[in-house]
């Protein structure tokens, strides 16, 4: 089982990491994706960074500036962290 520190810490690395990779595929610069996101370049920085958790508010203005939408930049953190056994669905009593 996962601690909760532990996946906080694990989901904002692996997504700062999925932002920086699609920032750098698209050519743009963090002062680009910041600006379309509509966010201070610091809090961008520390977003890619993994050094804070976004919230789900910033992770949309994050989708925005990067010229995407939220779920596609979601989906791969999340099947990454579930990969991991960190998913947080409860398990059935069968499992």
């Amino acid at each position: 089982m996962c601690s909760i520190i532990g996946v906080f810490m694990a989901i904002s690395k692996s997504l700062g990491e999925a932002i920086r990779q699609i920032r750098e595929a698209n050519g743009q610069t963090q002062e680009q994706v910041s600006a379309g996101g509509g966010m201070s370049n610091r809090h961008y920085q520390d977003i890619e960074g993994g050094k804070i958790m976004p919230s789900l508010d910033m992770v949309f203005k994050v989708a925005r500036g990067l010229g995407m939408e939220a779920d596609k930049l979601i989906a791969p953190v999340w099947q990454a962290w579930k990969v991991q056994g960190c998913d947080p669905r409860p398990s059935s009593a069968g499992d």
